[in-house]
């Protein structure tokens, strides 16, 4: 079980404010708030599943959820809702696709649970509550969360205008978050306290306590109540402040602080062993999607899954290669380009469900996208044609920096944050990068510029 009240806010200080407790049985060993191993996500996880009731990771992905199963203690090994929060933090679909891949498993398992998850993208302003408000029915209901003051609790969902328990949370916590402005990790302990610790209420207190006899009448009489809180603070700025109190299994209780920034994107990066490189971050680990190396160049479009290794060359591939091949090689990817050069050959590398496919690219203006090398797709056309047009209008190839900047960062190619009719949208260019390397000479020119995590074009 457990409750929350949150505020999903628009053009203030806090993007996200946020607190909750979590209830449970004693008897379940669930631990405070950590962060993974590769250092990307920050949760408490339950030892009986390794799931989770909220995370947050460095990317600025968000979930958080509720659910019934820990009021009758049904809790399995790899299985149950709290393994959704895992899913999407070590993920990177949208929280509307993630959403929509939940409703499908649900549909296809039903693995009767009852629950209310919130995801969120903290850099994308998106958040969807999903709810399956049964356990013997596979019925999944998906909505967009609006701006404003929320709660969540295991039986009522999101806004519950019948809990008591619901209602008390949500006039507190909208009387605090109305003075909170801007944020200190020192304030967060006392933010935490001004309510969430309150057991006067009884059974519709936000702190709930009580002695029960254990669904399994084996375990007999047993503590439920509420084992941990967690306050958060997500910042406009990307700073994100943390703070938890969390009851251990002797029942002693203990406390947690965290800051850290989301980070989504990184620069180029130079390094002698190395040479050139981009990365993104993908299921809390960092990806290579371009790489250049003593004149070898390696471009991966179309997945945010995998990634390459800038040692490659041309003279690596085979003109097919099987399936079996693939995995020890890494090769899972969708559209490669590697150049070499050196040698002066460029290969595109495209893969098909059965077999990795090599072909060699003749001289000529091409295009990569989603859709492949040279499809005959409208914007791929226009770049091609615009492309041409700049080089025939000079006699040598303009600047890099001129190109990338007269080209590739002006529409249809650069896609803004909002629309034509002013609306904003959520896929939208982060990066743009030209390169310039002349036959014969390995050095090569490069210009690049990316949308930081302030919102600002720099590079």
């Amino acid at each position: 079980m457990g409750i929350v009240a949150f505020e999903w806010a628009e053009g203030k200080t806090n993007q996200l404010t946020l607190l909750m407790n979590r209830d449970n049985w004693e008897n379940r060993v669930i631990s405070g708030a950590s962060w993974s191993r590769n250092g990307q996500i920050l949760s408490g996880r339950c030892k009986a599943n390794n799931g989770t009731w909220f995370g947050i990771t460095k990317g600025g992905r968000v979930a958080f959820l509720v659910n019934t199963s820990l009021l009758l203690d049904r809790v399995k090994s790899y299985s149950g809702s709290e393994l959704y929060p895992v899913r999407f933090l070590e993920g990177n679909m949208s929280p509307e696709q993630f959403a929509n891949e939940v409703k499908v498993h649900e549909k296809e398992t039903n693995e009767r649970h009852a629950y209310s998850l919130i995801v969120a993208d903290m850099t994308s302003s998106s958040m969807v509550h999903i709810l399956k408000p049964s356990d013997t029915k596979s019925d999944v209901v998906i909505e967009t969360v609006p701006f404003g003051v929320h709660t969540l609790s295991s039986y009522e969902g999101l806004d519950s205008t019948d809990s008591a328990r619901d209602l008390l949370l949500r006039r507190l916590f909208t009387q605090m978050v109305g003075n909170l402005g801007n944020v200190q990790q020192r304030q967060m302990e006392e933010i935490a306290g001004r309510f969430m610790y309150d057991a006067q209420a009884g059974r519709d207190a936000v702190f709930y306590h009580s002695r029960d006899e254990h669904p399994n009448g084996k375990l007999g009489t047993q503590r439920f109540g509420t084992t941990s809180t967690t306050a958060l603070v997500v910042k406009r700025t990307r700073e994100v402040l943390l703070f938890e109190k969390y009851m251990e299994q002797n029942g002693a209780w203990n406390k947690n602080n965290f800051t850290f920034n989301i980070h989504t994107r990184d620069p180029m990066v130079w390094s002698e062993a190395g040479g050139l490189s981009c990365t993104q971050e993908y299921r809390g680990k960092v990806k290579v999607w371009f790489g250049y190396k003593e004149g070898r160049v390696v471009f991966l479009s179309n997945s945010h899954e995998h990634d390459i290794h800038p040692d490659l060359m041309p003279s690596f591939f085979e003109r097919t290669l099987p399936k079996r091949k693939l995995k020890p090689l890494g090769l899972t990817c969708n559209y490669v380009l590697v150049a070499d050069i050196n040698t002066g050959s460029l290969v595109y590398v495209s893969k098909d469900e059965r077999r990795l496919r090599v072909n060699d690219v003749g001289h000529g203006v091409h295009t990569i996208s989603v859709y492949g090398f040279d499809a005959c797709i409208l914007r791929d056309d226009m770049l091609k044609v615009k492309f041409n047009e700049m080089i025939a209008r000079h006699a040598k190839l303009p600047p890099i920096k001129n190109i990338v900047e007269d080209l590739m960062m002006k529409s249809p190619f650069f896609i803004d944050s909002v629309d034509g009719a002013g609306k904003k949208v959520r896929y939208r260019t982060v990066r743009t990068l030209g390169m310039d390397i002349k036959a014969n000479r390995p050095q090569g020119r490069f210009y690049e510029r990316h949308l930081n995590d302030n919102g600002e074009w720099v590079g």
